[in-house]
């Protein structure tokens, strides 16, 4: 079958032809060259070339491909290498691959696509390709002459320049290409253009600009590695945007990165190796730098290190690494943050280096995973770790070796298996050099930012190129699905707009098609049944593995074009990606996805000697909440996916709002040697990069877009006035037609007229001559005139302005210094104060701390207190009687109770404590009443009072102004211990709370966190003055028993428990689902439905429990961000009590205050 992209009617003798090659030998070209010696309209026999033998063959006529002629007139005897493969005058993919071939002999490597860049790797340098003589000559590609484009990397770069300058439009261009097709090298070489351009062409000083170029070999050091496929390899992506002036001149910079390949610090395939970075500084360290940081003898054998998957030094090929150790220490040095920083860089990195050889020992060590006996093999490497971080060498031991938790009120030091000891050492390991990696990252973007606003800005993405290894994971599904998302923006700003604007002016583009992978996409990332989505959701599950993962998707994508299951390897799926199919190992994936890091190990880290490690894992604030409420961490899990795919989605969004271009990477052989074009590998680049099918569109297209006004007004000048004399459509046509433009270059629509190629260059040339030919004339005048009288006046002014100038740049810098001096004594007298208050603040909060957390749990005791005060009252009333006879003796003994509390007694007297509490809040206008207890008898605490006001106190209640919500602190210490967390101590004695299956961690008990969020969420409501929110009417069902509940009275948001037996037990209510009909704004969830009940079963659990029909589910034992089809998996799969925070959205009824207004989850600062 012929794979010509244009039909042909016939071939003539003599005529050079290309036909398919049915040689199975990979050395060969897929098309053979070959002349016709006869033809009949039907057969043709076919003299082949060289690779032919000289044979003559038979072929079909159908089945040949027109090759361009040689012109000897034009080339001198030479087949012509088109710079545009559009300009091809006979197009078919055998010729587009000839052509290629042909500028790759002579090292022209970039070809343009219509408006797309292609660049073909060389594998080897080539004189002058990237000198400033280049790059002064780089044109927009409109701008070169007629019929000599002159394609290059910087042709790109002017073009985004250009048009920046002249629209103020957004830029961004998109770099893609598979790994090893010189993406990185190509990013470098553009951003030396821009950089260039925006200095004036290197006229001008920019240190900005230079600070831009010097972090480069900073971000390919800790950020790329060798891999099989590319010895410098971009293990992360990146979005740098150059900020500039509506002038021109850069002013700023700022660099986003996406996804660092944390696996690759802990294991590499075989022939692959770390960051670079690791071997730069292994090796680079100098003996004084190694004393410095008490390196033991033998630290400069980079082989010694596990961690660099070295067998001898001679593994590394060292000119292949980005740069030296002198060179990235001169880097450091020019950027101001990184400056003094260096030695404390190294340490960190060292620090990885000997956790990757740190060994353990024990029973487990010969295969015995279910012995948890774990101990350091070589204390002497946990001394030289310990020493680099400024830790104590048993501390680290103990907090990867060992866990405190808490079990009957008891603190137990459990051992870890050998097993779970090395995963917490490779998490340490992975978190230490991640953090570092975005230390250096936000170092780098703080020394590019300008304090000046309204900036235009170009970006360049280097995103990861498409992955295929003998083992993928996580990492590569989410790199290819990245790939996959530029490539559906590829296809869309080439195909999909074009053809659907074609559609729109009413021209006819039936013969135009696209391969569309939207369907892949959603395979991958579509809300509630993509892979991805449904990876997020199993890390919910108790009983969640890999195994049940890998079932789901099997059952769900099993009819799905795009995805197969692995008959031999029942733990691997494939997918096939637009450049090839690829097969995925699921174990591991719900690790990684929830990347564990031990709470012991951070809070080591954390307190640790030296100050850059504790900046390494301080942890972010949060925001605060309207009104200066609180806002605490949120107890919703969020795995490594979901903040890659929020990066990504950004990216794609802020891409869309720029004017966009195409750079694609190729590379000649899968072995990266010079001067080796393997036919095969290029043929798959060239269809799957969309170059194919971008000519395709181009030659059958019109690339050119342009609306009647902006033609007719733009190049009127280039036709006689007469020649036009009207409007819109008719106008159009008389330009062109006057303008010598044949009918078939163009098309007109409805509102545009769509220009071929070629035609809207050539009207542009003509304006240009015009301009030029009127302009001329007048320059010569004014320049003639103001030389003349101005030369010396001019000279004198400026020699004055450039000394005044110095003067006063002299006296800013002085003041501005003097004023720095003064602002930075001012900062760090305010930090040390801060410092100093927020640890005695941090010390009074543990006493509170500790102080609530006994008391939470004894809990268990709280009935035989309740029982004794009881008694105690009891007591009271009896001796109520002669109490009447002695009020004055009352009131003496309530002064000389207040007289020890204040000389440090009378803690322990509870009933006076009841007393004077009352006594002091003045309730019911100010009256003391004569007894306590009869002040808190309304509210009906079960609790004693005394436990109930420390515990709100310890909420952080006002017992004054919050009197009305001091039931939750009431039912805060008769909730039950929630299920799934641990009670933990932390190295430095810190209690801290550990959940086993989303490993999630809390700093509070997860009661306390809670509670704590539910008191200022309510609070919040109380105070509201008036809230817009959602109304629930229309998913409420009405039934009988609504009005036994009383909603009128019902708090819009509450606690309700809800209790089962058995994991048999039926729970009595159905939420709503997607194909029901409410209002779904309410949700704002895509793609899922938050979990709304809509019936409740009479006489069940959970109408025994207290929900009612439109109670929406905020949360479950402390996890909130559930969705309706997790709740009803975690509450049917589990037994025993669940605390259930539920959103009512009826009016509130408070104590003597008026109907409040249903509210929002938004609005209360929980997680939708």
């Amino acid at each position: 079958m012929a794979s010509s992209l244009l039909s042909s009617e016939g071939v003539a003798e003599g005529q050079r032809v290309w036909i398919k090659n049915k040689s199975s030998d990979p050395r060969e070209p897929p098309f053979l060259a070959g002349t016709v010696v006869e033809a009949d309209g039907t057969t043709a026999k076919i003299a082949l070339d060289n690779w032919g033998s000289g044979e003559t063959v038979a072929v079909s006529e159908s089945e040949l491909d027109v090759a361009n002629a040689v012109s000897a007139e034009l080339s001198g005897g030479e087949e012509r290498a088109e710079p545009d493969n559009c300009d091809l005058l006979q197009l078919s993919e055998a010729t587009l691959l000839h052509n290629t071939l042909l500028r790759y002999r002579r090292d022209e490597i970039y070809t343009f696509t219509g408006p797309i860049v292609t660049s073909l790797n060389p594998c080897k340098p080539i004189d002058g390709l990237y000198s400033t003589e280049r790059m002064k000559a780089a044109k927009p590609r409109e701008e070169d002459e007629l019929g000599a484009p002159n394609p290059h990397i910087y042709s790109v770069g002017a073009n985004a320049y250009k048009t920046l300058c002249e629209t103020g439009r957004n830029q961004s261009i998109v770099v893609t290409g598979i790994s090893g097709a010189g993406k990185t090298e190509a990013n470098k070489y553009l951003l030396k253009y821009l950089v260039w351009r925006a200095s004036k062409e290197g006229t001008e000083s920019s240190p900005m600009a230079q600070t831009v170029l010097d972090s480069t070999p900073v971000f390919e050091a800790f950020g790329n590695a060798t891999t099989v496929m590319n010895p410098n390899s971009s293990r992360f992506g990146k979005f740098l945007t150059l900020q500039f002036s509506p002038t021109g001149r850069m002013q700023g910079a700022f660099m986003k990165t996406y996804l660092l390949e944390k696996s690759r610090i802990t294991s590499q395939l075989a022939n692959e190796q770390n960051y670079h970075v690791f071997y730069t500084v292994a090796k680079g360290l100098s003996p004084s730098q190694r004393a410095e940081l008490q390196l033991p003898k033998g630290s400069d054998a980079v082989e010694a290190f596990k961690l660099l998957n070295l067998r001898k030094a001679s593994d590394v090929d060292w000119s292949e690494l980005p740069c030296d150790f002198a060179e990235l220490s001169a880097a450091f040095a020019v950027i101001p943050p990184l400056a003094g920083c260096q030695l404390s860089v190294w340490k960190v990195i060292m620090a990885v280096l000997y956790l990757g050889n740190l060994d353990f020992a024990g029973k487990g060590a010969v295969g015995d995973s279910t012995v948890a006996d774990a101990k350091i093999a070589d204390p002497s490497t946990t001394a030289v770790i310990a020493r680099l971080l400024s830790i104590q060498p048993t501390e680290l031991e103990n907090a990867i070796c060992i866990q405190n938790i808490n079990a009957g009120g008891e603190w137990i030091k459990s051992p870890n298996s050998i097993a779970y000891a090395s995963d917490v050492k490779s998490a340490l390991t992975k978190a230490l050099y991640s953090k570092l990696f975005d230390w250096v990252v936000e170092m780098i973007n703080s020394s590019l930012i300008s304090g000046e606003g309204g900036r235009y800005f170009i970006g360049a993405v280097d995103i990861f190129g498409f992955e295929c290894f003998p083992t993928n994971s996580l990492e590569q599904l989410c790199i290819n699905f990245a790939n996959e998302r530029m490539q559906h923006m590829f296809t869309e700003a080439v195909f999909e707009s074009v053809i659907a604007e074609y559609q729109k002016e009413g021209i006819d583009v039936a013969d135009i098609t696209f391969e569309d992978n939207t369907p892949l996409l959603e395979l991958i990332d579509k809300p509630a049944t993509g892979i991805l989505s449904l990876l997020a959701e199993e890390c919910f599950f108790p009983s969640g593995s890999d195994a049940s993962w890998l079932q789901k998707i099997k059952s769900q994508h099993a009819k799905h074009a795009n995805f197969s299951e692995e008959r031999l390897d029942r733990t691997a799926f494939t997918i096939s990606h637009y450049p090839g199919k690829v097969t995925y190992q699921s174990t591991g994936f719900l690790e990684k996805n929830k990347d564990p890091l031990s709470q012991d190990l951070v809070v080591l880290m954390q307190f640790s000697d030296d100050d850059f490690v504790k900046t390494l894992f301080e942890e972010k604030q949060s925001t605060a909440m309207a009104g200066s409420v609180r806002r605490f961490k949120s107890a919703k899990f969020v795995g490594l996916i979901d903040g890659f795919r929020t990066s990504l989605n950004q990216l794609v969004k802020t891409l869309e709002g720029t004017k966009t271009h195409f750079i694609r990477c190729v590379k000649p052989n899968m072995d990266k040697k010079p001067d080796n074009f393997v036919f095969d590998v290029m043929q798959r680049q060239l269809y799957t990069s969309g170059v194919v099918q971008a000519v395709q569109a181009t030659r059958k297209g019109f690339p050119d877009h342009l609306p009647f006004a902006e033609l007719l007004s733009r190049f009127e000048q280039v036709v006689p006035k007469a020649a036009i004399g009207k409007a819109g459509a008719e106008g159009v046509r008389a330009l062109l037609k006057s303008a010598e433009v044949p009918e078939t270059d163009y098309r007109v629509g409805k509102t545009k007229v769509f220009l071929g190629v070629g035609v809207l260059d050539r009207l542009e040339q003509r304006r240009m001559e015009y301009i030029a030919s009127k302009v001329l004339s007048m320059q010569m005048l004014v320049r003639a005139y103001n030389a003349r009288k101005r030369l010396k006046l001019l000279r004198d002014e400026k020699a004055r302005a450039a000394k005044a100038k110095a003067e006063a740049e002299a006296a800013a810098r002085a003041a501005e210094e003097a004023a720095r001096k003064e602002r930075e004594a001012a900062e760090a007298a305010a930090a040390a104060q801060k410092a100093k208050e927020e640890e005695e603040a941090e010390k009074e909060r543990q006493t509170r701390f500790q102080r609530a957390r006994q008391m939470s749990f004894e809990r268990s005791t709280a009935k035989k207190r309740r029982e004794q005060a009881e008694k105690a009252k009891a007591a009271e009333a009896a001796a109520k009687a002669t109490a009447d006879a002695t009020k004055d003796l009352d009131a003496e003994k309530l002064a000389k109770f207040q007289q020890e509390v204040a000389d440090g007694g009378g803690v322990d007297n509870k009933e006076m404590m009841n007393v004077a509490v009352v006594s002091d809040i003045g309730w019911k206008g100010g009256a003391e009443p004569a007894q306590g207890d009869d002040v808190w008898a309304q509210y009906d605490f079960k609790c004693a009072v005394s436990d109930v006001l420390e515990y709100a106190e310890y909420l952080g209640m006002d017992i004054k102004q919050d009197a009305h919500l001091l039931w939750i602190a009431d039912e805060a210490l008769q909730a039950p211990e929630p299920q799934g967390w641990e009670q933990r101590l932390d190295p430095k004695g810190g209690v801290y709370y550990y959940h086993g299956v989303t490993g999630m961690v809390l700093n509070q008990h997860p009661l306390d966190h809670h509670y704590q969020q539910f008191y200022h969420s309510m609070k919040a409501q109380y105070e509201a003055q008036a809230t817009v929110g959602p109304k629930l009417s229309n998913v409420l069902s009405p039934t009988a028993h609504l009005d036994t509940m009383k909603r009128g009275q019902m708090p819009a948001l509450r606690e309700v428990k809800f209790i089962k037996d058995s994991v048999e037990s039926k729970m009595g209510f159905i939420f709503h689902r997607t194909d029901d009909a409410f209002d779904k704004s309410f949700f704002n969830v895509e793609g899922s439905v938050q979990p709304i009940i809509k019936t409740v079963k009479p006489g069940g659990l959970a109408e025994s429990s207290g929900l009612v029909p439109g109670d929406v589910v905020l949360s479950v034992n402390g996890i909130s961000g559930l969705n309706n089809f997790q709740v009803v998996e975690m509450l049917r799969q589990g037994k025993g009590v669940f605390n259930l925070v539920v959103f009512s959205g009826q009016p509130i009824v408070s104590l003597g205050q008026p109907v409040r207004q249903p509210i929002t989850a938004e609005s209360l600062g929980l997680d939708p």
